[in-house]
């Protein structure tokens, strides 16, 4: 048994704190406390939700006038008077006064918030819904709704719809408002007909020519930046298509990928030159300090092979190279 079960002078939060209780057990003893959230029937309270059901106030409005009831079980209260009382949600079908006043407010800049105050008895979904659906029959003709236009889009007005979004950045209301449609209109011709090879966004699906040419600049050393922007698309787009290509084989070898024979030549050209391995890291683009140095520790691992072996030899052992135990004899 808890310590406030017995004694009425800890019941208080500060008390709780210095009983060393957490913050968490102190909120939860403050909402949950047996005392202070009646968890039996409904009875004498049972009128007060009716009363502010029929004033239009949500679940949380009412909690606040019964705090002795979770806000839980008042919300399932409250469905169960709306079907008592027949103001639940209505499923009849929108009127043309009805659309006609939701057109106007949407057009007239409100938020969904605002619209959802004007029309109690519909949800958020029935009401976004109704709308994109009035949005396609009913033209709002200088942001006057009423004026149908359920003509289909022409190749000019869809072009047009495009370079107002593309070059210009017009919101699609702005251009509905200029060409006399609704917006779900322009909205739909524009997602459905924009050129998206166009756009440096690499939603297009990938054919086998751009994985063709990609691997053959990706092969010359190209980056991925680079070679995102001759493809047309973003430089993720062509990093993610890479790592699934490299996954699956499609990609063995280049700047990300295993050492090649050229880079190989180079790093050990550089080493028996005496260059440290910042110089080489500035050299060999798209490789790192470490990957550097750690491919060259692995070289003095692989003297049995001998290009790698009596390049190794000829190296001078600098501060930077891993210190060798066994004599020169066995590195020949």
């Amino acid at each position: 048994m808890k310590p406030w079960h017995t004694s009425p002078n800890l019941s208080g939060l500060s008390s709780l704190h210095a009983l060393r209780h957490s913050s968490a057990v102190c909120r939860w003893r403050a909402a949950f406390a047996s005392s202070a959230i009646s968890l039996g029937r409904w009875t004498e309270e049972y009128d007060t939700p009716k009363d502010l059901l029929r004033a239009n106030k949500s679940s949380w409005e009412i909690h606040t006038q019964l705090p002795q009831r979770s806000l839980s079980a008042i919300t399932r209260k409250v469905h169960v008077i709306r079907r008592e009382l027949g103001s639940g949600t209505r499923k009849q079908p929108w009127t043309d006064d009805e659309k006609s006043r939701l057109l106007k407010a949407k057009d007239s800049g409100l938020s969904w918030v605002s619209i959802r105050a004007m029309f109690p008895k519909r949800t958020f979904a029935a009401i976004r819904t109704s709308y994109d659906r009035a949005a396609v029959k009913l033209c709002q003709k200088n942001v006057t709704p009423g004026q149908s236009n359920v003509s289909k889009l022409g190749e000019q007005e869809i072009d047009q719809i495009i370079r107002l979004r593309d070059q210009d950045g017009m919101k699609f209301l702005k251009i509905a408002q200029e060409l006399g449609r609704s917006r779900t209109q322009v909205r739909y011709a524009y997602v459905s007909n924009v050129k998206w090879s166009s756009k440096l966004d690499g939603h297009r699906p990938w054919t086998a020519d751009d994985l063709r040419k990609a691997r053959d600049l990706y092969a010359s050393g190209k980056s991925i930046k680079d070679l995102a922007a001759c493809l047309g698309r973003s430089p993720m787009a062509t990093y993610h298509q890479f790592q699934l290509e490299k996954k699956n084989g499609g990609v063995t070898t280049g700047p990300h990928g295993h050492w090649t024979d050229v880079k190989l030549d180079k790093l050990y050209e550089m080493k028996r030159a005496g260059a440290t391995i910042i110089e080489i890291s500035r050299e060999l683009k798209h490789r790192t300090a470490n990957s550097i140095q750690s491919r060259w520790s692995r070289a003095w691992g692989e003297r049995a092979s001998p290009k790698i072996g009596q390049a190794v030899a000829e190296t001078p052992i600098t501060a930077t190279e891993p210190a060798d135990d066994r004599s020169e004899s066995s590195v020949t």
